[in-house]
């Protein structure tokens, strides 16, 4: 994406493992999406080669095809195919954007987790109900239509009781969202953002500053930082901050924008003038 930092994913054998650790996490939301729906999956970047977890999803997962294609279950292999296929063209999105190890786009990937989940929905009844006679067949089934009844309740008592109130509003959403997935800087840039809107620069800096500690460079929380130091009145830190985000982000019309704006704070109206003439508005 012009003007964006798009962060390394590796080479294709670190391609590869992140479509397996994809897939892991899908098998796990597609069985039990009800308490591990966040709003940040965070991962490393590219994807070490000897994740043992990445390795042990697609050795599985590649095994389960081939067995089953073997002994002449097409149809359920087929199925369980399809979202690993899915996977690698979406995973070669140009670019798909990354920030911070989280992925911004991560919308393109409800595809393959459809796909799952259809795959688990389309098998998991004839493997739970072998064959039978009809008499017999029409207990289980009812039996299962009991059990997920009863699975279903539970898991509505506990979404409601456990995750709806961390997404009340953005400040507790963004909140819970820095408990959960400390290693991002994600939910601290948008934590940062809410204490801006509410004119609170004193917090809005000091969250603006939490991600260096783990992510030195990273240029959204060096554009926060410079937003919320310029609310403060100390300029020449914030001209320093957008200064060097945009060594990172050099296309960002935003960026030139916001530099241009604190130098002419700062009475520095020729470098405001160039920063908006020749960069801000050439980029947009």
């Amino acid at each position: 994406l012009e003007g964006q930092k798009v962060l390394d994913a590796g080479s294709w054998a670190h391609h590869l493992l992140l479509v397996f650790k994809s897939l892991g996490r899908y098998v796990v939301l597609a069985l039990w999406p009800f308490t591990l729906v966040r709003p940040i999956h965070f991962s490393v970047l590219p994807v070490p080669l000897g994740d043992w977890q990445a390795w042990t999803t697609g050795v599985g997962f590649l095994g389960v095809l081939g067995l089953g294609f073997r002994r002449g279950v097409a149809k359920t292999a087929f199925w369980f195919a399809l979202p690993l296929l899915a996977m690698f063209p979406v995973l070669n999105l140009s670019p798909l954007s990354l920030t911070g190890g989280a992925f911004a786009a991560d919308r393109y990937l409800t595809f393959p987790l459809a796909l799952l989940t259809l795959a688990l929905g389309a098998t998991l009844p004839d493997m739970a109900l072998p064959s039978q006679d009809a008499q017999g067949k029409e207990k289980s089934l009812r039996l299962l239509a009991g059990l997920l009844l009863g699975c279903e309740i539970f898991s509505a008592l506990l979404v409601r009781l456990s995750i709806l109130p961390h997404w009340k509003d953005e400040m507790s959403l963004w909140t819970w969202a820095e408990r959960t997935s400390p290693e991002s800087p994600l939910p601290h840039c948008n934590l940062a953002g809410e204490y801006c809107a509410l004119g609170d620069y004193v917090s809005f800096l000091g969250e603006a500053q939490q991600p260096f500690a783990v992510h030195p460079d990273y240029p959204d929380a060096l554009s926060n930082q410079g937003v919320a130091l310029m609310g403060l009145g100390r300029m020449p830190e914030a001209i320093a901050s957008w200064e060097k985000s945009l060594s990172l982000l050099p296309k960002d019309a935003v960026l030139w924008t916001n530099l241009g704006a604190a130098y002419r704070s700062a009475g520095r109206f020729e470098d405001s003038l160039r920063a908006l003439k020749d960069h801000a508005l050439v980029l947009n």
